[in-house]
């Protein structure tokens, strides 16, 4: 496990950080139903590849096994909307990531999640919420 070699590594007293996701943490609006469809078999089809796409709220837990100690928890939301800075590089990213997906994920289901994804960019009423889960606890 990779917080145990984290934890064996740093120096007694040190301690560990990471910043993981959970991605069923994703909010869009206006609602996207064909996306949030797509969304869960990408999720599905992550975990037959040996994935883990919530991780993130198993933090505490994990951190727990591997013997840290001083475990606290946080979010860190990310937050976009039509106009600000990142909004439409973040829906091509979401986009790239159900691209990945393509072998794993039915094509229709799929096509159907881009488009939505794509006219959301496009909406001046669109915006996004995102949320980091992070953890850090001492040696």
């Amino acid at each position: 496990m990779v917080l145990s070699e984290m934890r064996r590594v740093v120096r007694p007293g040190g301690r560990v950080a990471v910043c993981e996701n959970d991605i069923s943490l994703l909010r869009l609006d206006p609602p996207c139903p064909a996306f949030d469809r797509a969304w869960d078999l990408f999720l599905r089809y992550q975990a037959t590849l040996g994935g883990d796409a919530v991780i993130g709220r198993r933090l505490y837990r994990l951190f727990h096994a591997a013997g840290l100690n001083q475990i606290e928890l946080s979010v860190q939301p990310e937050v976009h909307w039509h106009g600000s800075p990142g909004f439409a590089g973040w829906v091509q990213n979401i986009i790239g990531n159900l691209e990945s997906a393509r072998r794993g994920i039915d094509e229709t289901q799929l096509d159907q999640a881009v488009a939505e994804l794509t006219a959301l960019a496009d909406r001046e009423d669109a915006s996004a919420v995102f949320v980091w889960n992070r953890a850090r606890g001492s040696r």
